[in-house]
């Protein structure tokens, strides 16, 4: 029938748009996640001499001892 041949048209038309489409979200997803985990390699250390620095003069008595 005419309306079981526009169905199957409306299908066969938005299958393969939607695939594109997820292939497209899938692979944004996984360069924004790419991205995140470089720049945590890239990030200093939370344990760096200059953050012991930091917290040692932020915390009282931590490197003069009892004052």
């Amino acid at each position: 029938t005419p309306l079981e041949d526009q169905q199957l048209a409306g299908l066969v038309m938005w299958v393969p748009a939607g695939a594109i489409y997820l292939a497209a979200g899938l692979y944004l997803g996984w360069r924004v996640l790419d991205a995140a985990e470089q720049r945590a390699r890239r990030a200093p250390p939370a344990t760096s001499a200059a953050g012991a620095l930091v917290h040692a003069r932020t915390q009282p008595n931590s490197l003069n001892g009892p004052e």
